[in-house]
């Protein structure tokens, strides 16, 4: 079961920051997920709220500020940046919908631009909770390995609909033995979030995940390896 960590080791530093995911190679982990959004520059950064004003920022959208108004408020990462830093570890990137079709169609363009290249996108998996948003990935770029965000997990038929991902990344309490198997018959891997409890984590290695989301990838780490 790969450990991944999310917005980085969002439990001992600012999330979505290269601090974080500095820190969360230091855990070990076997991946990192992080969330992107379009600056009005066109520039793809790393920031999951659609302002800053949780990190001590604006209240304005990300959306209508460029890259070096977003620096001057907080130390906001470019996607650019994030795939030339940390060549060679996985990253887990969520697409983070925003200011209208139009706009979110611009974001995912710009996205699957920057990782074409076969050496990139062999360490990259896309992630989102809207399917049309993972459809125009996937028209885009075909080989993009697609993640299904969902908090639930509805019947076998709702897999069927999702053969083109790679996996399916769901609230951790919405795995069962049955969903477990329904994704396998259809080809796709089985991720979970946000696990930060070792019962919640020792839920998911019985129902045999192939991978966990957690704030906590050194303790997560450390309880796989005793427990493995």
């Amino acid at each position: 079961m790969q450990i991944i960590a999310h917005r980085g080791w969002s439990e001992i530093a600012p999330e979505n920051t290269h601090e974080a995911f500095a820190a969360a190679l230091t855990a070990p982990c076997d991946g990192i997920e992080m969330d992107l959004r379009l600056a009005a520059d066109g520039t793809v950064v790393v920031c999951h709220d659609a302002t800053l004003q949780r990190f001590g920022g604006n209240r304005t959208p990300i959306a209508h500020q460029d890259v070096a108004a977003l620096r001057q408020q907080c130390p906001v990462p470019t996607l650019a940046e994030v795939l030339e830093r940390y060549a060679g570890v996985e990253l887990l990137l969520e697409v983070k919908p925003h200011g209208g079709p139009q706009w979110t169609q611009r974001l995912v363009q710009a996205i699957c631009a920057q990782v074409r290249t076969p050496a990139v996108r062999e360490r990259v998996l896309l992630l989102c909770f809207s399917p049309s948003v993972l459809a125009m990935a996937h028209a885009l770029a075909p080989r993009l390995r697609l993640v299904r965000n969902s908090e639930t997990l509805p019947d076998r038929q709702w897999f069927a609909r999702h053969r083109f991902c790679h996996a399916i990344d769901a609230n951790h309490r919405a795995w069962t033995p049955s969903a477990v198997a329904a994704a396998r018959q259809h080809g796709l891997r089985t991720a979970a979030y946000t696990v930060d409890r070792a019962s919640d984590l020792a839920r998911c290695q019985r129902l045999g995940l192939d991978l966990v989301i957690t704030n906590r990838p050194r303790w997560a780490t450390t309880w796989v390896a005793v427990h493995g």
